[in-house]
Formats: structure tokens, sequence, C-alpha cells
């Protein structure tokens, strides 16, 4: 037995006391936390700080309604073919141009979004939502409804999630939430020591 435990003893001091051991054991979580916040920030600072200008060529006569302008994105109707359209994205300060064809509003399709730049997937996706309320919104005025008829309609429902032990039967009160954040807190350690480990052997 002292035998085993002066083993343990002599393998754990001589990689405690490597230099790489002690590097990684304060650098590996600080690299972590810092991929975590450059993800956190260009996230934040792609979401909050964009703000793109986008002509809207409407060829569209059904759809009456037009789009207003945002604190992310700047809408400008322009009265130019869609040739001409696209001249503007080179003579003029537009980031997009969004052309709007002929299209029955219960399905609409062939929009289409030019750029001089690939479009991200976060300005595609507002785009698409503010057109959806937009088309939402008309539907509603033709049909009658006003918007706060329809907000009358919806309900929010909060449901308090408890556990119940299968010994005593006691309820207590449990997150999904905080269960979901402390298994990714564990998993994050997990995957700490392991490479701390790895490097060492």
């Amino acid at each position: 037995m002292n035998k085993i435990l002066l083993i343990i003893k002599r393998e754990y001091l001589s990689r405690v006391k490597k230099k790489s051991f002690i590097v990684m054991t304060f650098l590996t979580p600080l690299l972590i936390a810092g991929i975590y916040a450059l993800i956190g920030y260009f996230t934040y600072t792609g979401i909050k700080d964009t703000h793109d200008k986008i002509a809207i060529v409407n060829n569209n006569k059904t759809l009456t309604a037009k789009l207003a302008s945002n604190k992310n994105i700047n809408y400008t109707y322009v009265n130019q073919s869609l040739n001409d359209a696209k001249l503007l994205l080179a003579k003029e300060d537009y980031d997009y141009f969004l052309y709007l064809p002929e299209f029955s509003l219960t399905e609409p399709k062939g929009i289409e979004l030019f750029g001089n730049k690939q479009a991200g997937l976060s300005i595609n996706r507002r785009i698409s939502d503010d057109l959806e309320e937009l088309i939402r919104n008309q539907k509603l005025q033709e049909s009658g409804i006003s918007q706060s008829d329809l907000d009358k309609l919806k309900t929010n429902i909060d449901i308090d999630t408890k556990k119940i032990t299968a010994d005593t039967g006691i309820e207590e009160a449990s997150s999904a939430g905080a269960s979901t954040i402390i298994a990714f807190v564990a998993g994050v350690l997990m995957f700490m020591f392991i490479m701390l480990y790895g490097i060492q052997v």
C-alpha cells in the first residue's frame, strides 16, 4: 500500500512540477473564456450596430403597404427597373437592393436581394421578418381585423416545473434553464480536464 502511495505521489509531483502543466492550468480557462467572449462580442455587435441601406424595387401591385425603416435597416423605395436598380449599387450609397416581383400575398415567391457583398444570415432574416410582418398587417387590414383585436386573442402561459422524488414523493422546484447551464459548465470543465491530461501524457 505504501509503495502505491509513493508511486502516486511521485507521478503527481512529476506532472505538477512541469511548466507545461502550470501554464496550461491557468491558460486553458482563459483561452476558453476568451473564445466565448469573442463569439458573444461579434454576435452582439453584428446584431446591435449593423445599419444597412436597402433600395426597394416594388413591381408588386398587390402589396401596397411599404416597409418602414428601423434602427438596423434603412428602406428606400426607388422608381427604377430591375436592371437600372442593379446600377444603383455602384453609383449610389446602397448596401443592397430588394426586388419584389408580382406575387400573391398568400404565397410570396421570387423575392430577391442583390448586393455587392454576400448578404449574411442576419440581414436576410431581418428582411424576411419585416416582409412577413408587412404582409401579415396588410392581410389583417383587408380582413377588417385590427391589431388591437388580434392582441386580445393572445394569452401568455408560464409553466412552473417541479421534480418529485421517487422515494419520498416530495415536490421540489426545478429549473430547466439552470440545469442546462450546469450541464454546459460541467461539459466545459470536463473538456478542460481531458485536454490538460492529454497534454501531460
